[in-house]
């Protein structure tokens, strides 16, 4: 079970989403994916984050308008999916929604304005991919661009020293300390430590070091009960599995445990999978009995 994967993309997509909301740094984000945005521009910036508090709904980590022109949509990603194609539309079309029901938008009448989308995924995983896009129409469609495409930057690097290199090399001391001191507070202290002293995000740790300490605590808590949920779940399946006496039964277990983990913690059907630890190769086993 690669548990130890999910637990490091949710302390870092929190920090991510933290650091994100404050419209200083969301600021200086814009500068880096956006070169020759105004500073009137700026300052009309406007956060559009889907949320998804009290009730079971799409969200993602971070969308913010400028003006009424640009819609960036932006998720942070530690493992490699094309999936990403898939959700980010869905992102948009969902914030959509939401901006046409607030102002009372008919979108039966009249040819409506609507805000053009940029989509980019934070990627700071380990593995190496070239393409600078991932294409709709090219992972699901052959290529087919006829009927729907859709096109997620992926950024895996930027200028040394701006907001967005200092949050892929936080990721990077974030996975080292774990590395060395495993999933505990001492990781997570000297995470912030290496932080202010490198000058990694310097100003937002040293404001904020207690909240972020103890939110990644939180979260390496959290996981360590899950952890131990899961492996309970994981065994109880394989008992069922050998009392039944037929691989059915076990693939059964599994789809409860995938169902449990879905609703309990939020998951879509693939964070579910990448939780479990099941090789990317076999989800297609249990991808249609999970949607």
């Amino acid at each position: 079970m690669n548990t130890e994967a999910v637990i490091k993309r949710k302390v870092k997509d929190s920090v991510f989403t933290a650091l994100f909301g404050d419209k200083k740094y969301l600021k200086e984000l814009c500068r880096v994916l956006e070169p020759n945005v105004t500073e009137e521009e700026l300052e009309s910036i406007t956060i559009v984050t889907l949320q998804n508090i009290l009730v079971d709904d799409l969200y993602n980590d971070l969308g913010f308008m400028v003006g009424n022109k640009l819609l960036f949509l932006i998720e942070a990603q530690s493992t490699w999916t094309e999936n990403m194609a898939v959700r980010c539309p869905m992102y948009y079309f969902k914030t959509l929604q939401e901006m046409f029901s607030e102002n009372k938008v008919n979108v039966y009448g009249k040819k409506v304005k609507i805000p053009k989308p940029e989509f980019y995924v934070i990627y700071t995983g380990k593995e190496k991919h070239k393409d600078e896009y991932i294409s709709l129409a090219d992972a699901f469609f052959s290529g087919d661009a006829s009927v729907m495409d859709v096109k997620v930057k992926v950024v895996s690097g930027s200028a040394e020293g701006d907001i967005l290199d200092q949050y892929i090399t936080f990721t990077k001391i974030c996975d080292e300390q774990i590395k060395a001191y495993g999933r505990s507070k001492e990781a997570v202290v000297e995470t912030v430590k290496r932080c202010i002293a490198d000058n990694v995000l310097r100003e937002f740790m040293q404001s904020r070091e207690k909240e972020v300490i103890d939110m990644m605590d939180t979260l390496f808590n959290e996981e360590q009960i899950l952890e131990a949920a899961f492996a309970e779940k994981e065994k109880e399946a394989k008992e069922e599995g050998m009392q039944q006496g037929m691989q059915q039964g076990m693939q059964q277990g599994m789809i409860n445990i995938l169902k449990s983990l879905m609703t309990t913690n939020d998951l879509t059907a693939e964070g579910a999978l990448s939780m479990s630890g099941i090789p990317q190769n076999e989800w297609g086993r249990y991808i249609s009995q999970l949607r």
